[in-house]
């Protein structure tokens, strides 16, 4: 008889763990992408990891978004990268060349990226041939945008092309890449309730793109107990204590479930 018992307990043991498991299974929430990076701002830059030199006059980094083409050329002589204006190239030992891990170039677009271009021509100044490299193409909010961010690489890489060889007058076009987003703390934004759902947000702190996740209805909790007319079931008697049914402890709904309150009334003597 023992045997037979345990054998029961286990048996509804399990198809209890099976019941909320399956509960589980059915109500576990998944992240939604929203498109929201239509129209933030970005800034886009080019890195070049190089063993060779490069005259950099005459680099030119060609960006499409959704939202246009932006072109960002190495066209002037003052090779300065500034925290104040992101449209920057930058030689940082000024010496007109672009060495190995030195050449940034980039500036504003607005929108995702969907393909860069890497373009070189090569000057009759400086007459090396082809230029032979890898260069990285990343992206950042405008709003964390510095010098700093920049020269230590910040952002999501969404372009990269290895081993390039340009020669002069060429170029190569690379389609942007996906990439992994760092998302941080989520936030509440809309409350759930004890009949409606409520939503929370969290956003890539690198490119601003947010997920949302819908959070599930409270459902009531009848614990509350209150003694007012509302939650009267039946009034006490000669015999009987007052009966109240069991309040919400979020919101005024009544639950179906009574207890008593009080004690009952007694007979009066005549």
């Amino acid at each position: 008889m023992k045997t037979k018992s345990i054998v029961k307990r286990t048996l509804a043991l399990t198809l209890t763990v099976v019941m909320l498991l399956s509960c589980w299974v059915f109500t576990a929430k998944a992240w939604t992408d929203v498109n929201n990076t239509g129209n933030l701002s970005y800034v886009v830059y080019i890195y070049v990891a190089t063993t060779d030199k490069i005259y950099s006059k005459n680099t030119k980094l060609t960006v499409t978004t959704a939202s246009g083409t932006y072109v960002f050329e190495c066209d002037s002589n003052d090779w300065t990268m500034s925290d104040s204006d992101p449209d920057f190239d930058d030689d940082s030992d000024d010496d007109g060349q672009l060495n190995a891990d030195e050449h940034y170039l980039g500036g504003k677009v607005t929108g995702i990226p969907t393909s860069v271009k890497f373009y070189y021509e090569e000057t009759t100044l400086w007459n090396w041939g082809s230029y032979k490299g890898t260069f990285y193409v990343y992206l950042m909010k405008a709003s964390n945008y510095s010098q700093a961010n920049v020269q230590a690489k910040t952002g999501h890489l969404i372009a990269y092309h290895k081993d390039s060889t340009l020669n002069d007058d060429s170029e190569e076009t690379v389609p942007a890449q996906s990439w992994s987003h760092s998302y941080g703390s989520e936030s509440v934004t809309t409350a759930a309730t004890c009949t409606g759902a409520g939503s929370k947000k969290r956003t890539c702190t690198v490119c601003g793109q947010y997920q949302t996740e819908t959070i599930s209805a409270l459902g009531h909790d009848y614990t509350s107990k209150t003694t007012t007319s509302t939650y009267l079931k039946s009034a006490a008697t000669c015999t009987d204590a007052a009966a109240y049914y069991y309040k919400c402890s979020r919101c005024t709904s009544k639950g179906s479930t009574a207890y008593t309150s009080g004690s009952a009334l007694g007979h009066a003597s005549v």
